[in-house]
């Protein structure tokens, strides 16, 4: 049986500059990827990710006062 996956999931954030450089570490994307992502929320940030990775995600852009939500990919698993 397959281990569920998760996506991160950015809803709101305070400090626009702190969330750009937590995305583009966690993502790789180039600056202009990563501003067009956050421009747009609710976004997913990472997706089909293991729940302890989508954790680490999560509490990174939660520490640089970002609003976040974790949810259990559709069809994945239990």
């Amino acid at each position: 049986m397959s281990k569920p996956l998760w996506d991160v999931v950015l809803v709101g954030y305070k400090d626009r500059t702190a969330i750009l450089d937590i995305i583009k570490n966690v993502t790789g994307k180039e600056a202009g990827d990563v501003k067009a992502l956050a421009d747009e929320l609710p976004n997913t940030v990472l997706g089909n990710i293991t729940r302890g990775a989508a954790n680490d995600v999560k509490d990174a852009l939660e520490s640089a006062g970002a609003t976040v939500m974790v949810r259990q990919v559709r069809g994945a698993a239990e």
